[in-house]
């Protein structure tokens, strides 16, 4: 039979602990509410053995004290140097039993559970999920429903301080030693983890862009344009060249400076484009110059697509084709139902929509400058790690950009006797920091495999 000894409280921290030595040893820490009492709140009061401020306190010499009276009592003699601990496997097998003590502290009448298939783990199952593996976290860690599988597809999302080691972020992921180490992108590189969120599997939704437009020329401008381009080869301006066919280039450039003389050296090829364009150049001047005259005699304008037509069945050529205008950063959009199913979860709950709203917000230095909120990374795991099935996100980090909670969204005020409403949405807008550029995806290939749809 199992003797449990119940510790006074401590101050660490800023915050009131007392431990439970079971058989002589450490193995439950108790975090005291807001005002500094236990067993006030249905909320479990225990802290979860995988997080690391459990073996921080665990290791103070509070807990030392504690363990030493409870063993001990009034004789200081043998009093030991350092605590016993339970063993892993005891110390969550205690934690899971005080929390399933709480959560039956506060159930909900009736049934309100979600029908969502999305709520993976949050029916009415009578096995209880396993609770988050929290040691590769650190800050505040939020979950919902607060007994989340993670075995199963789920959502994880950490939020960190922004951070710009340089002055143009805008980059490929550099090589895979940071994915490899499980490292952020060069956003959040070196910056500090302000905690975590769990949450179920959303609808995902993928769209990846690219801006091209749709371009027209006409002859002017493209006579220009070849002459420019002619132009550049003969000065060796040409850009897209290889750091070699430069080299030749600037040595023909160099002859020509040399033998003062125009042509001298420079490829014949690129002579002749440069002649051929001045007799575009010339063509298209003459006939925009009759369509002037003409219509300077006459006191009207007429465009030289109107004389051409008129005088020749035809226009000028467009010249039109759609032309690479730029990367598209990709922006997400979630929406999770969350419905509390005991006063613990409300307060989750709660925790989550403030989590967000803290992370988005500007933080104010003083009256001329303001610092960036933070930034945010998503991965959609599982038991076996990143999911291959769906998307990744930029590793640079993304921007949450807007956050909307809609308190009733059944229509009509419902709520709990503590005024926690039944069902609250939380509609989240993420942007990503940067684009996603074909490197990206090659890593990926290298890293998840050729199967994974990448980012």
């Amino acid at each position: 039979m199992s003797k449990t000894k119940k510790s006074r409280g401590y101050d660490i921290g800023g915050s009131k602990y007392s431990f439970d030595i079971v058989n002589d040893k450490i193995a439950g820490i108790r975090k005291a509410d807001d005002n500094g009492q236990f067993g006030n709140s249905l909320v479990n009061e225990y802290l979860n053995p995988r997080l690391s401020t459990f073996g921080d306190i665990a290791a103070s010499s509070e807990a030392l004290n504690a363990y030493n009276i409870a063993k001990h009592g009034s004789n200081k003699n043998s009093y030991e140097d350092s605590a016993v601990q339970a063993t892993s496997a005891e110390l969550q097998d205690y934690f899971n039993e005080q929390d399933k003590k709480s959560t039956n502290q506060a159930p909900i009448s009736g049934n309100f559970l979600p029908s969502n298939p999305d709520f993976r783990g949050a029916g009415n199952n009578k096995k209880r999920n396993k609770p988050y593996e929290f040691t590769r976290d650190k800050g505040d860690v939020y979950a919902y429903p607060s007994d989340i599988n993670t075995d199963q597809d789920h959502l994880k999302i950490q939020k960190w301080e922004y951070v710009r080691p340089n002055i143009n972020q805008s980059k490929p992921n550099q090589g895979l030693a940071k994915q490899d180490t499980n490292v952020a992108g060069d956003s959040v590189k070196g910056s500090k983890l302000q905690g975590s969120v769990l949450l179920p599997m959303p609808k995902v939704v993928d769209v990846n862009g690219a801006d091209w437009g749709e371009n027209k020329i006409t002859a002017f401008g493209l006579a220009a344009l070849g002459g420019s381009t002619a132009a550049s080869k003969i000065l060796g301006l040409t850009p897209g060249l290889t750091d070699e066919e430069r080299g030749k280039q600037t040595e023909a450039l160099n002859r020509l400076k040399g033998e003062g003389q125009f042509g001298a050296g420079v490829d014949s090829e690129g002579l002749e484009e440069f002649r051929k364009t001045l007799g575009q150049v010339a063509s298209v001047s003459v006939t925009s110059g009759v369509a002037g005259l003409a219509g300077n005699a006459l006191g009207t304008q007429i465009s030289p697509d109107t004389f051409l037509a008129r005088t020749g069945g035809a226009v000028l050529n467009p010249n039109a084709e759609m032309l690479f205008q730029g990367p598209v950063i990709r922006d997400f959009n979630f929406s999770f139902l969350m419905i509390a199913r005991s006063e613990y979860e409300g307060k989750q709950i709660r925790k989550i929509i403030k989590w967000f709203k803290k992370g988005m917000a500007p933080k104010f230095r003083n009256t001329t400058l303001i610092k960036s909120p933070d930034i945010f990374t998503l991965e959609y795991r599982n038991a076996g790690g990143l999911l291959k099935t769906v998307n990744r996100f930029n590793p640079g980090g993304l921007a949450l950009t807007t956050v909307n909670v809609d308190y009733a969204p059944s229509g009509y005020w419902s709520a709990y006797r503590d005024s926690q409403p039944v069902a609250v949405k939380m509609d989240l807008n993420f942007t990503e920091l940067r684009p996603i550029y074909q490197k990206d995806q090659e890593d990926d290939d290298v890293f998840r495999g050729s199967d994974s749809v990448g980012f």
